[in-house]
């Protein structure tokens, strides 16, 4: 079974996000994941994206991080990080919630907002940047080409709690939502915060 067909067969949790020292929190189930990634792999692929390009990810370390790049990864593109030194010399497209600073630099930057319910960017966008929020809820929710599977590990089913400092943790959840398992992200909370939210989300500790 592919990644996308795995996700999509499960209306469970597969994605829980705490962020703000626990006040935020989103929750995506499979089908709401595959929702997500395949309105933004059709975005991409109306941009021309393809396994010719490289898509830099300039958001830190967030769930639309993850939407992004499994999107990224479907029209065979290859993924920069931010934290990976971005330079626009090495990348045909930004996913960025800093479009000033690209702007002028790419043909096409998608300006994503970071806000839990956020419909649309926040203010006035540069001439030629796209919305990450509102232009991507326009998209089908069926693909409209052919992709490319996410590449991934193997790992263990279940569901496991991981405490990211890069956008390494999308990896790791790709490879878990591949075995049938989930993900609890516990972004910058302190220690007693983050194991409370661990077992109230009966979430096992990544090691």
């Amino acid at each position: 079974m592919t990644l996308l067909a795995q996700l999509a067969a499960s209306t469970s949790p597969r994605l829980t996000w705490y962020a703000d020292g626990g006040a935020e929190r989103v929750e995506l189930s499979g089908r709401v994941l595959v929702n997500w990634i395949v309105k933004a792999a059709n975005l991409l692929d109306d941009e021309g994206v393809d396994e010719a390009n490289t898509v830099g990810v300039d958001l830190p370390v967030h769930w639309r991080a993850a939407i992004w790049s499994c999107a990224a990864w479907l029209r065979g593109a290859r993924v920069r990080f931010r934290e990976e030194g971005l330079e626009i010399s090495e990348a045909d497209v930004i996913i960025t919630d800093d479009p000033e600073f690209w702007a002028d630099g790419l043909e096409t930057v998608i300006a994503v907002p970071l806000a839990p319910l956020a419909l649309s960017w926040p203010g006035e966008l540069p001439a030629g940047v796209l919305d990450g929020a509102a232009d991507l809820m326009a998209q089908p929710d069926v693909l409209i080409s052919p992709t490319t599977e996410s590449p991934y590990d193997e790992a263990d089913g279940g569901r496991v709690a991981i405490r990211p400092t890069s956008n390494s943790w999308i990896s790791r959840a790709i490879a878990r939502w591949a075995s049938g398992g989930s993900v609890v992200i516990l972004h910058d909370l302190d220690d007693a915060t983050a194991a409370r939210l661990s077992t109230q989300e009966a979430a096992t500790p990544a090691a």
